[in-house]
């Protein structure tokens, strides 16, 4: 995962302030899904509980998070993203982070990347991407 940082100094600084504010405002995520992953299961928060912990927060503070779907690799099966996070007095802050995607394995034998992993894929770049 790679981040950039744009602006001036002073916007930079405003984003910064920005941001810990939120941090100190907002509550946590709620965890009210399951996954598992062999024998062990676990919590997680959905998409959609990311975005309501922090939307409000953001958007009081004068924070626009924008997230980027990236190219898919069918060849090396990868798949990326970029999120930004811009703030109202100029600064923004940028990741770009890629993920390897499941294979799947019809039944005579041919693998391919379908589009339902390809979503999960995507969604898990969305709630990483927030952190």
């Amino acid at each position: 995962m790679s981040m950039n940082f744009v602006g001036t100094p002073d916007q930079l600084a405003a984003l910064f302030a920005a941001v810990a504010k939120v941090q100190g405002d907002m509550g946590v995520a709620v965890k009210d899904r399951e996954g598992q992953s062999g024998r062990a299961t676990y919590k997680y928060a959905d998409l959609n509980a990311i975005d309501n912990a922090f939307d409000k927060h953001l958007e009081n503070n004068g924070i626009a998070p924008m997230f980027f779907p990236g190219e898919f690799s069918p060849d090396g099966g990868v798949v990326s993203a970029s999120f930004l996070l811009a703030h109202s007095g100029g600064g923004a802050v940028w990741t770009h982070m890629s993920i390897p995607m499941i294979e799947t394995v019809a039944k005579d034998g041919t693998r391919f990347y379908a589009p339902q992993p390809y979503g999960s894929a995507d969604t898990y770049l969305r709630r990483y991407t927030y952190n």
